[in-house]
């Protein structure tokens, strides 16, 4: 089963430099943290508030909105490097 836990590090490891200061850790990971519960809260009182086929357009909805900001940042990313 995967864990919050088990994707904070998989999230650290693909983002964070091995050299990035212990505070900089420190604040992402409460950041990290807080976001997923956060996203945790929201489908909870999505499951609690509406019919299950409701609450799945619902969920899809977060899923294309994150598909859509990592898209974004991909070009970003892009972008940057071109110039």
């Amino acid at each position: 089963m995967n864990t919050v836990q088990l994707e904070w590090w998989s999230f650290f490891e693909a983002v964070m430099s091995p050299n990035a200061p212990q505070v900089q850790v420190s604040e992402m990971k409460k950041a990290f943290y807080a976001g997923s519960f956060s996203m945790l809260n929201m489908v909870v009182k999505i499951a609690n508030e509406y019919p299950e086929d409701v609450a799945e357009k619902i969920i899809e909805g977060f899923r294309e909105e994150f598909q859509a900001h990592l898209i974004e940042m991909d070009q970003n990313i892009l972008n940057l490097a071109a110039d």
